[in-house]
């Protein structure tokens, strides 16, 4: 299995690294930074970890993953938040799992930061996942190559990129869950706090699953991290 990691970035230079050391120490076949014209040292860190870095004019997280997938000569692609630290033994999971006859997945989430509301939110995601089969790009999803390109790849869309995939994705498909847990940063929680955050996210759902446009649901969630 040829895996390619592919990072959508914008000013990222507090998180970055930590990804990076620990995706390049699973020794990838290749990992993409697809920057968005960074202003701090996104660019300057990715290229010191030995990752290859495109530039795009706009952080348009559906342009990137799609450019960077463009690019990628992988034929598996795993898509990863630059705030999101695969488990050890990422790659030998995905690899497993493709062998078996996955074509695409997530990992469990946890969230990097002890307190005790965080693991509520943990269980209340986890029970998400398995009732509703509903992941999020933080829980880094791999695809086969060949699905990927079936599908048309992301839409690039201002919001819920990630969700729109996903559902087009399981009428091919269903996703594998994997049992490793990849860690994401608690930033927005920290920031919003836990209700706030979590309440945009169930309008953000329901406007979609109402076929609401992206366009106008964006205006919920005004930033990206």
């Amino acid at each position: 299995m040829r895996l390619s990691v592919i990072i959508p970035t914008y000013q990222e230079e507090g998180h970055l690294l930590t990804t990076l050391k620990m995706v390049m120490s699973e020794r990838p076949f290749e990992v993409i930074v697809v920057d968005a014209a960074s202003q701090d040292r996104t660019q300057e860190i990715a290229l010191q970890q030995g990752a290859r870095v495109i530039t795009v004019k706009t952080p348009c997280r559906g342009t990137q993953l799609n450019t960077g997938a463009g690019q990628a000569n992988g034929d598996v692609f795993l898509f990863l938040h630059a705030d999101t630290r695969p488990p050890r033994g990422y790659l030998q999971a995905i690899s497993q799992a493709i062998h078996t006859g996955a074509a695409w997945g997530f990992f469990q989430l946890a969230i990097d930061h002890p307190g005790i509301r965080f693991r509520l939110l943990e269980w209340l995601i986890k029970l998400r996942c398995h009732l509703f089969e509903l992941h999020y790009g933080d829980q880094a999803m791999f695809m086969r190559r060949d699905l990927f390109e079936e599908i048309g790849g992301f839409q690039e869309l201002p919001i819920l990129e990630d969700l729109d995939l996903l559902m087009r994705a399981r009428r091919m498909n269903r996703p594998v869950l994997l049992p490793q847990k990849v860690f994401t940063s608690a930033r927005r929680w920290k920031r919003d706090g836990i209700i706030k955050v979590s309440l945009q996210h169930q309008l953000l759902l329901l406007g979609y699953l109402l076929g609401i446009s992206p366009s106008i649901l964006k205006h919920i969630r005004k930033d990206r991290t």
